[in-house]
């Protein structure tokens, strides 16, 4: 989930760097600098989530076989 939002955020944040290059709206300097920021935080979130994540289905597989 996480990351298919970051995907969007960064679509939405490519299309709204290209727009403010020829058309330096007040709305799409906005919509840029908030989908940068945006970014920025779901990429943190989803790296922690996929830590997290990976880091308990490594614990209970090791759990389950143990060396």
């Amino acid at each position: 989930l996480w990351g298919k939002a970051n995907t969007l955020v960064q679509i939405i944040a490519i299309a709204s760097t290209l727009w403010t290059a020829f058309y330096a709206l007040p709305f799409l300097v906005l919509v840029r600098k908030l989908s940068l920021i945006l970014t920025i935080a779901l990429t943190l979130i989803s790296w922690f989530h996929y830590t997290w994540r990976e880091t308990r289905r490594l614990g209970s597989e090791e759990s389950r076989n143990p060396v």
